[in-house]
């Protein structure tokens, strides 16, 4: 199945900033102190990253719909399951035509209730058949 997506490039830039905002780096020591810490920070400022997310979550729910229970959470940083989710919404939306035609979900669906009768009466083998005799 498709995903129902009018403007997959705008879907993909807003990922995309997303993901720029929110990197992670060790920010600088201040001049003459160091610091030994693990502790990271974001690229972007929070409130640019609480802005972006209002419109993440809103594609990643329509994209990812049970991202939020299946994307572990982290307490690295506040924003690590949404990077997750949004890395792997980006994949999805990237890589989402080949995967249906590998998988073979692009083949037609067949609702074998609204076939005709004889189909399945072998009416339609022994039309076959009777065209074939000479």
């Amino acid at each position: 199945m498709a995903i129902p997506i009018a403007d997959i490039a705008w879907v993909r830039a807003e990922l995309a900033r997303f993901l720029e905002l929110t990197t992670l780096y060790h920010p600088p020591d201040p001049p003459g102190v160091t610091f030994i810490t693990s502790r990271m920070s974001n690229r972007g400022e929070q409130k640019d990253s609480a802005a972006s997310a209002q419109v993440v979550e809103q594609i990643l729910d329509r994209v990812l719909p049970r991202w939020r229970t299946e994307t572990p959470d982290s307490r690295v940083n506040r924003w690590c399951r949404h990077r997750e989710a949004a890395q792997r919404a980006e994949a999805v939306l990237e890589r989402d035509t080949e995967v249906r035609a590998r998988l073979g979900d692009d083949a037609p669906d067949l609702n074998a209730a609204a076939m005709r009768p004889w189909a399945w009466e072998g009416g339609c083998a022994a039309a076959v058949a009777e065209r074939a005799l000479p």
